[in-house]
C-alpha cells in the first residue's frame, strides 16, 4: 500500500468513527417535533372512533368527481364536539402517493378498491381508530389530482376482482372515500413531480400525525439515476444498446437515460433518485423536525437497489422494496391493513428480549405478505396473475445496518478487489466474467448475494488450479465473508419468486438475498452509464466504480 493509499484509509477510518460516534440511532425513537398534540386520538376520542366515517350522513356524489362529501363529514365532527384530527394523534398513519397518469391507471383503482374493500368482522380496512391511510392520486388524462381520506367502505361485501378488465371502465369519480383535496392539473400551473411529492408528504405528516409514518411511493420505477448533469453529453447517460426491455415497460427517457420512480411514459419524466432523497430529507427537517420516518416502500419495478435504497437511508428506519420487474398488482394493500389494524401482524410474537416495535413487525412482515398474496392457489392476486410468483422478488433492509455497517464492508471489499487484481493482472480478465454471470434483474441491477457467492466460488477455482493461497487472495476472501455477515444483517427478511428456487435454474444456491447493486455487463455499459452511478452516494460512499474501473 501506497503512503497515499495509508493516508486515505487513515482519513476514511477516522471520518466514519466520528460520524459512528455523532450518528443519531435508528433503533430508538426520537423527540417527536414541536407541533406534535399532546394527547392521543385515542385518549381524545374516549377509546372510541368518534371521527369514523359515516356513509348515510357525510357522502355527497358527483358523478364527474366523486365524493365530494369531506367538508360535511369535517362540520359534522365539530357539531359533535370531536377533537379535531390533526390536533390528536394517531399510532400509524400510511402516505400513499399514487402516480398512475399512465397505462397504470386501471391498477391504481383496483389498489384503492382493496384499501377501502369491507371486511365482514369489523372496520379492519381504510382508516380506523388506530390507522390512518391518505392517497394522492393522479390517473391518466386531466382528471384532477385528488387527495383522499380512505375508509371502509360499507354499501357492498368486498369480492376480490380478477383481471385488469374489470377496471377498464371505471374512473377516480367510482372511489368512494371522501376527497379531501383535488389538485386541478391545468398545465403550466402544476408544479414537477418531486414538489407534489413534497407538499404531498409535508401535508400528510401535519394533517394525520402519528407516533408512525409510512410512506408508499407507487408507480412505474426503473431503479438509479440522478437528475441531468448538463455538463455531460446525453449519449453518455443512456442505456442505448446496452439493455433491452420489453415494449410494456417503461423506456428509457428522449435523451436515452434510464431510472428513477413515478416515470410517466407519456411526459418520459421520471423522479430521480437524488430528487427522492431531497424530498425525504426536506420532510424529515423542516416538518418533522430530524424525526424519521418509520417505513418507506416503493410499490415500484426495480427500486431495491443499494444505490437507491443508501440514498434514502438517512430519511427512514426501514426500507422496503422489489429488486426485479414486480406484478402491475402492487402491495397486497388488503391485507396489509388488515395485519396493521388488528394487530395480528402475521400472528407476531413479542420477543423475549426488548420492547416490541410495531414497525420492525412491520416492514419484516411485508415481503411474505407479498408472497402470500402472490400465491397462485390461495392468494387474491396469484389468482389475477399466476406468473407473477415466478420472478417477484421483496425484501426489507434495515437503514441502520445500510448505512454504518454494510457501506464500510461494501468499501473494504472494493479496495480487497482491487488489491486482487494489481496482484496479478490477468485477474482484470476473470473477474468480468464473474460480474456477467450473477443474475441479473432488468435494467442493470444485478443480486448482490449471488455476486458474493459467485466471487467466492471464482477464488477457490484459482485455488484449486494454483494449489496455493497468496495474500491478496486470502484477504479477499475474508472479506467476502465479512461483506456477507454485513449483508445478512442488512436484509432484515426477503422473499423471491419460484424461477428463483428452482434447480433447473442453476443460481438457487447463490445467497439471494433481493438486493441490486450495478455490475455492467461490459466496458460499453460501463463507459455509457458510469458517469450517472458516479453521483450515487452508495458509489461515493464505497469506491464501487473503482474496481470496476480496473477491469473495464
Amino acid at each position: 500500500m501506497s503512503q497515499g493509499q495509508k493516508s486515505f484509509s487513515a482519513f476514511f477510518l477516522a471520518t466514519f468513527l466520528v460520524a459512528l460516534i455523532l450518528r443519531p440511532s435508528l433503533g430508538a425513537a426520537s423527540s417527536f417535533p414541536s407541533w406534535f398534540p399532546q394527547q392521543s386520538c385515542e385518549q381524545a376520542w374516549g377509546k372510541r372512533d368518534q371521527a369514523a366515517y359515516d356513509w348515510k350522513r357525510d357522502v355527497q356524489r358527483d358523478s364527474q368527481l366523486g365524493n365530494l362529501g369531506y367538508a360535511s363529514y369535517q362540520r359534522r365532527l365539530a357539531q359533535d364536539g370531536v377533537v379535531a384530527r390533526r390536533d390528536c394523534y394517531k399510532q400509524w398513519t400510511i402516505l400513499v402517493y399514487i402516480a398512475a397518469d399512465n397505462d397504470l391507471s386501471p391498477y391504481a383503482l383496483w389498489d384503492l378498491d382493496e384499501m377501502e374493500g369491507r371486511f365482514e368482522s369489523g372496520r379492519h380496512a381504510g382508516s380506523t381508530l388506530k390507522t390512518d391511510l391518505i392517497t394522492q392520486l393522479d390517473t391518466e388524462g386531466p382528471t384532477g389530482i385528488r387527495r383522499l381520506h380512505v375508509f371502509q367502505r360499507e354499501d357492498r361485501p368486498y369480492v376480490a376482482a380478477k383481471s385488469k378488465a374489470e377496471f377498464a371502465n371505471r374512473t377516480p369519480a367510482d372511489i368512494q372515500s371522501p376527497i379531501v383535496q383535488l389538485i386541478a392539473e391545468d398545465g403550466a400551473a402544476l408544479p414537477d413531480q418531486d414538489q407534489r411529492l413534497k407538499d404531498f408528504l409535508a401535508w400528510g405528516v401535519r394533517e394525520y400525525p402519528a407516533e408512525h409514518y409510512m410512506v408508499i411511493l407507487w408507480g412505474h420505477g426503473q431503479g438509479w439515476s440522478a437528475d441531468p448533469d448538463e455538463s455531460l453529453p446525453a449519449s453518455r447517460w443512456g442505456l442505448e444498446s446496452t439493455v433491452s426491455l420489453p415494449a410494456d415497460l417503461p423506456q428509457a427517457d428522449a435523451t436515452g437515460r434510464f431510472g428513477g420512480v413515478l416515470f410517466d411514459p407519456a411526459s418520459k419524466s421520471a423522479l430521480h433518485i437524488n430528487q427522492l432523497a431531497r424530498v425525504l430529507d426536506d420532510v424529515v427537517q423542516n416538518t418533522l423536525e430530524g424525526r424519521r420516518f418509520d417505513i418507506y416502500a416503493s410499490d415500484a419495478c426495480l427500486m431495491q437497489m443499494a444505490e437507491v435504497a443508501y440514498e434514502v437511508a438517512p430519511f427512514t428506519r426501514y426500507i422496503v422494496g422489489s429488486a426485479q420487474v414486480q406484478s402491475y398488482l402492487g402491495l397486497p394493500y388488503r391485507r396489509l391493513l388488515y395485519e396493521l389494524n388488528t394487530g395480528r401482524l402475521l400472528s407476531a410474537s413479542r420477543r423475549p428480549t426488548g420492547r416490541f416495535d410495531e414497525a420492525d413487525a412491520l416492514a419484516r412482515m411485508l415481503p411474505e405478505l407479498a408472497e402470500q398474496s402472490l400465491d397462485p392457489q390461495r392468494g387474491h392476486q396469484g389468482q389475477a396473475d399466476q406468473k407473477a410468483i415466478e420472478t417477484f422478488t421483496m425484501s426489507t433492509l434495515a437503514s441502520d445496518q445500510l448505512l454504518w455497517n454494510f457501506a464500510p464492508e461494501v468499501r473494504q471489499l472494493g479496495l480487497r478487489i482491487r488489491e486482487y487484481l494489481a496482484e496479478d493482472s490477468f485477474r482484470a480478465m476473470d473477474l468480468p466474467q464473474v460480474a456477467r454471470l450473477a443474475p441479473s434483474f432488468m435494467g442493470g441491477g444485478k443480486e448482490f448475494g449471488a455476486f458474493l457467492t459467485l466471487l467466492e466460488q471464482a477464488l477457490e477455482l484459482e485455488v484449486d488450479r494454483s494449489g496455493q493461497v497468496s495474500d491478496a487472495t486470502r484477504r479477499l476472501a475474508e472479506q467476502i465473508l465479512r461483506t456477507r455477515v454485513a449483508l445478512d444483517e442488512t436484509v432484515l427478511e426477503r422473499k423471491f419468486g419460484r424461477a428463483y428456487r428452482s434447480t433447473e435454474q442453476g443460481f438457487h444456491l447463490l445467497g439471494y438475498r433481493a438486493l441490486g447493486v450495478w455490475l455492467p455487463q461490459g466496458p460499453l455499459e460501463f463507459q455509457r452509464r458510469a458517469p450517472d452511478f458516479r453521483r450515487s452516494k452508495f458509489h461515493q460512499a464505497t469506491g464501487w466504480l473503482d474496481w470496476l474501473d480496473d477491469i473495464y
